[in-house]
C-alpha cells in the first residue's frame, strides 16, 4: 500500500466508526446504505487498496442512489487523499452535509472541505492562457465576474507589458478569491 492508501484507510475506517456517535436514526440509515451491495463492494475495493474501483463502486452506487450520504462522504474522502480531485471532492462533502445536516460528523467534515478548499486555491493560483482566452473572460471562469478582469491585468502588469494582449501556454498568477458554487458557502482565500 503507497503512502496515500495508509492515509485513506484510517480515515475512511474513522468516518465509518463515528457512525456509533451518530443519532441512533442517522447510525440505522448508515447502517443500512453500507450494507447494500455496492456500498459493501466499494468499501472492499477502498480496503483492499483498489482506489480506481472504489470510486467507480461509490459512483454507481451513487447513480442508482442519490440520497445515500456514506457514499458521497467515502467517495469525498477518496477524491481528496488518493486522486487530488478536491473540486469533486468539496462537491461531495456538501451533498453529505446537505443529506445529514445534523450529522456528529459535521466538524470533521467542514474541515475536511475547507482543507480541499485551501488546496484548490492553491492549485488554482496560476493560469496557463488557451487559444481564444482574454483577461475578461478568465475572470470570469476563476471570479465569476468578466469585471475582474483588472485584478489579473494588475497581478501580472510586468508579464504583459503594459498591454493585455496574451500569448497562448503564458502562465497568469490568479490572485483572490475565486467563485464559490453557487449558494455556496466556501472560503476560498490566499
Amino acid at each position: 500500500m503507497d503512502r496515500s492508501g495508509q492515509r485513506i484507510l484510517p480515515i475512511l475506517l474513522l468516518v465509518s466508526g463515528l457512525s456509533a456517535g451518530c443519532g441512533p436514526s442517522i447510525a440505522r440509515i448508515e447502517r443500512a446504505e453500507r450494507a447494500t451491495p455496492l456500498m459493501k463492494l466499494a468499501e472492499g475495493k477502498a480496503s483492499g487498496g483498489e482506489w480506481d474501483a472504489a470510486i467507480a463502486a461509490y459512483e454507481r452506487c451513487m447513480a442508482l442512489h442519490p440520497g445515500f450520504a456514506t457514499a458521497h462522504l467515502d467517495l469525498a474522502l477518496l477524491l481528496h487523499d488518493w486522486r487530488g480531485d478536491y473540486e469533486s471532492a468539496v462537491k461531495h462533502y456538501r451533498a453529505y452535509l446537505e443529506l445529514r445536516p445534523e450529522t456528529a460528523k459535521r466538524k470533521l467534515v467542514l474541515k475536511r472541505m475547507e482543507d480541499a478548499q485551501d488546496r484548490l486555491v492553491l492549485e488554482r493560483s496560476r493560469y496557463t492562457v488557451r487559444a481564444g482566452d482574454t483577461l475578461a473572460s478568465i475572470a470570469a471562469d476563476l471570479y465569476g465576474d468578466s469585471k475582474e478582469w483588472t485584478r489579473l491585468y494588475e497581478a501580472n502588469e510586468a508579464a504583459l507589458s503594459g498591454s493585455n494582449r496574451l500569448t497562448v501556454g503564458q502562465v497568469l498568477v490568479t490572485p483572490g478569491r475565486l467563485a464559490p458554487a453557487a449558494g455556496a458557502e466556501v472560503r476560498y482565500e490566499q
